[in-house]
C-alpha cells in the first residue's frame, strides 16, 4: 500500500484517502464561501451571478479530483465501478456482470498508478514487464 505515515479519518494512511479528505474539504470551503457571497448580495438586492462562475469552476474541479483520486484507489485495489448500475467490478471488465452495460477505458491517469496494464484491444490485464496480448496477440 502507497502510504505517508499519517492515518486519516478512516484509520487509512494512503495518499489517496487523504488526498480526497483534503479535496472534500476545499469543496466545502468553497461552497461556503459562495454561500457567504450569496448572503451579502441578498441583503444589499445586488445579486450577480456572473461573479461566481470563477468558484463554480473550482468546485467542478475539485469534483473531478474527488472522482479521480476514487477511481485510483478502486484501481489499485484492483476494482473498477460500473457507471450505469455501480456494481464492483474487476479491473479489465469490458461488461458489468449485473446490469451488461459496456465498461469505459479507465482514465490514463488512474492507470499510472497501477503496477500492470491491459490491453487497449480485449482488456486483459497483465504484468509491465508483458510486450504482448495472450489473449488477442496485440503489442501491448
Amino acid at each position: 500500500m502507497i502510504g505517508n505515515g499519517s492515518e486519516n479519518r478512516f484509520g487509512n494512511n494512503d495518499i489517496y484517502g487523504n488526498a480526497i479528505i483534503e479535496v472534500k474539504r476545499m469543496r466545502f470551503s468553497k461552497v461556503k464561501e459562495i454561500g457567504e457571497r450569496l448572503l451579502i448580495e441578498a441583503q444589499s438586492n445586488n445579486m450577480d451571478i456572473k461573479g461566481y462562475s470563477d468558484i463554480y469552476e473550482e468546485i467542478e474541479n475539485v469534483r473531478h479530483n474527488i472522482v479521480l483520486n476514487n477511481q485510483k484507489i478502486l484501481a489499485l485495489k484492483g476494482s473498477i465501478v460500473c457507471d450505469s448500475c455501480k456494481n464492483m467490478l474487476p479491473i479489465g471488465s469490458q461488461f458489468c456482470n449485473r446490469c451488461g452495460a459496456g465498461q469505459r477505458e479507465l482514465d490514463s491517469e488512474v492507470m499510472s498508478v497501477l503496477r500492470y496494464k491491459m490491453c487497449p484491444q480485449c482488456g486483459e490485464v497483465y504484468g509491465l514487464e508483458n510486450k504482448f496480448c495472450g489473449r488477442c496477440g496485440i503489442g501491448i
